[in-house]
């Protein structure tokens, strides 16, 4: 990966969790992934901005922690510890 991919995905990554800590105890995903793409101002892969989501959960769960609590519809519920 190149300076410039790591550059990109560290500026996802930071506008996920910059929507993540504006969305409610609970959140459907397409808001989650509109919120990301405001702040970036460009439109990344919906799965690339759910596949960041998983991974900011796994290295911090008790501040980003979620879960899904309805699959058919994308319903997320923050299960954060703080």
């Amino acid at each position: 990966m190149s300076d410039t991919e790591k550059d990109i995905k560290l500026s996802i990554e930071k506008a996920v969790i910059k929507a993540f800590n504006k969305m409610p105890t609970e959140f459907y995903a397409i808001d989650l992934i509109n919120k990301t793409r405001q702040y970036l101002g460009t439109s990344p892969f919906d799965t690339t901005i759910l596949r960041l989501l998983r991974l900011i959960r796994q290295k911090d769960f008790a501040t980003y922690g979620w879960q899904c609590i309805d699959k058919k519809t994308a319903k997320y519920k923050k299960t954060t510890l703080s």
